[in-house]
């Protein structure tokens, strides 16, 4: 991952917290500040790390206490104001790909083999995207669950298809993540469907995106499509 500092942030609190660790680990590993750093009246200071908690989360980060129970920060000296310290736990985060919620998007009768494939090969990376067909347990109210899912991702891949933009379903997905800023959104073209068929589709906003293409339904074309996507998240094979 080239720098994880721009990804979106998550919504799920337990992953803000991570996230946040995270972010702070890579920055120091990356010099753009130190381990360790000064805590007061409930903000951190510290040119570099301050100016990170403005741009990334409007100054509303986890707080010290919650990053000290979950064992991300420890207290170096008391004072004021308090030094606090990175701890192994959280640099430790660095060997795991960053905390991201994503969500893959698509229309049965299109692009299952394709949805299931990017699934699969994102699970290998270390990911956990959400699938409907595999993230949806019985008895669970789905189109509550689905909007709340869509809502809550930093990453929102949607396959297109030729007739995947005729499902009533796959346009109220995709409308919640344009509804959505913190959502990145990657259309993957396949089956056909071109760049060109954005501009008249109901959603022509998605050619401003980072269209992946799949021209040909070939494992070639299909494993350079897939790479693209990992390239997204800083990864490749």
């Amino acid at each position: 991952m080239d720098d994880p500092l721009g990804l979106p942030l998550p919504r799920d609190p337990l992953q803000r917290i991570e996230r946040f660790a995270y972010d702070l680990a890579w920055g120091a590993v990356n010099e753009k500040w130190d381990a360790f750093f000064g805590y007061f009246r409930g903000e951190i200071t510290g040119d570099g790390p301050r100016q990170y908690v403005q741009e990334v989360w409007d100054n509303n980060p986890p707080t010290l206490g919650l990053m000290m129970a979950l064992g991300y920060m420890s207290i170096l000296r008391e004072g004021n104001p308090i030094q606090i310290q990175l701890t192994e736990k959280t640099f430790n985060l660095l060997n795991a790909p960053p905390p991201v919620s994503i969500f893959v998007s698509y229309r049965r009768s299109v692009s299952s083999a394709l949805a299931l494939y990017i699934w699969s090969e994102l699970r290998v990376d270390g990911f956990t995207p959400f699938l409907d067909i595999r993230g949806i347990d019985p008895g669970d109210e789905w189109y509550n669950l689905l909007e709340r899912r869509v809502k809550g991702s930093n990453i929102f891949i949607v396959c297109l298809g030729p007739t995947t933009l005729e499902s009533e379903y796959c346009q109220r997905e995709i409308q919640w993540a344009l509804e959505t800023a913190s959502t990145r959104i990657i259309p993957v073209l396949h089956s056909g469907f071109t760049p060109d068929d954005l501009p008249g589709s109901p959603f022509p906003e998605l050619q401003l995106k980072n269209v992946i293409y799949i021209p040909e339904e070939t494992a070639a074309a299909i494993y350079t499509g897939m790479e693209q996507l990992r390239g997204v998240f800083g990864l490749f094979r």
